[in-house]
């Protein structure tokens, strides 16, 4: 048997509008840990293809440096070449590993990310400290992800 409950007191105009404005910020917010989730995913998979990129240019410098012993230390342009796009994806992956783990670290039980203004403005405090020491591929990296976090 269903029980009808009474409310009591006054529902009025101004306390609908009262609850529809609560009822609106909550939906931003879902819509903007959806938004957060499918970055903090986007990272996940980025970190695993940089890993297995990493991998890979790894073996393929020390090939390269097999090569350049054979050929009686001949070949420093490739090798020096390999080493470089080993670094820069090294640099990549360490800084991308870094967000996810920022961005796990303020995860709750639920999955959802508590206070994730805080983690925009760490970017932000980043991205001017990596300037500030000019190392302008960090910056880059650490802007584009917070590109991504920004309401939309």
């Amino acid at each position: 048997m269903q029980r009808l409950v009474k409310v009591s007191g006054n529902i009025n105009r101004k306390s609908i509008k009262k609850l529809k404005k609560g009822l609106s910020v909550t939906m931003v917010n879902i819509e903007y840990q959806k938004q957060l989730r499918e970055v903090f995913i986007a990272l996940e998979e980025e970190n695993k293809t940089l890993t297995s990129e990493q991998h890979k240019l790894g073996y393929q410098q020390r090939n390269e440096l097999i090569s350049h012993v054979n050929s009686g230390y001949s070949n420093d342009e490739k090798l020096l070449q390999k080493k470089k796009e080993w670094e820069a994806v090294g640099i990549e992956h360490r800084t991308t590993k870094w967000i996810y783990d920022l961005m796990r670290g303020k995860r709750d039980l639920y999955g959802y990310f508590e206070n994730p203004d805080e983690i925009v403005t760490e970017l932000q405090n980043l991205i001017k400290q990596s300037e500030k020491k000019e190392l302008f591929e960090i910056a880059s990296i650490l802007n584009h992800w917070r590109l991504k976090m920004i309401k939309g």
